[in-house]
């Protein structure tokens, strides 16, 4: 059975409200020290052109932070957030040149137990973002609720 917090209960109301539908909640495993990361994906929904991710977390001295989004469809990244596309020479010689990936709209709001991130310019494929522990003073287990509309 999930640990549910208030914090997750209030996102769950918030992006109900905010016609985004029930988030999907999962449970990032353990990052037991600073700089230890986790990547999440789901499948972006058909029609869906903004998303809302809240980490959530217990313990105030410990800080966790969302450090790259993106969409990747059939193995290509096609949107990003803030980070340049990565290609190689061989890629390039042999296909055709891979177009650059969009850019997707990041606004981040956070607290002592939370982080929110409201993404906009959502494409079909699927979305990947990546946790990192930026400051852990005790192992714990982070919430990630995803909603998107």
């Amino acid at each position: 059975m999930p640990n549910t917090s208030l914090q997750d209960v209030m996102a769950t109301i918030s992006s109900t409200l905010a016609c985004k539908g029930a988030p999907v909640t999962t449970q990032l495993t353990t990052l037991q020290a600073t700089g230890q990361s986790a990547t999440q994906s789901a499948p972006v929904k058909p029609g869906a052109t903004s998303a809302n991710i809240t980490l959530n977390w217990g313990n105030a001295g410990n800080q966790y932070r969302v450090t790259k989004v993106l969409i990747r469809l059939h193995g290509h990244t096609v949107a990003t957030a803030n980070v340049p596309p990565a290609t190689t020479a061989s890629a390039a010689r042999h296909h055709k040149k891979p177009k650059k990936p969009s850019k997707l709209g990041v606004q981040a709001r956070g607290g002592p137990t939370f982080e929110t991130l409201n993404i906009t310019g959502l494409k079909r494929g699927t979305l990947q973002y990546k946790v990192q522990a930026t400051s852990v003073t005790a192992p714990e287990t982070i919430s990630a609720l995803l909603s998107q509309s």
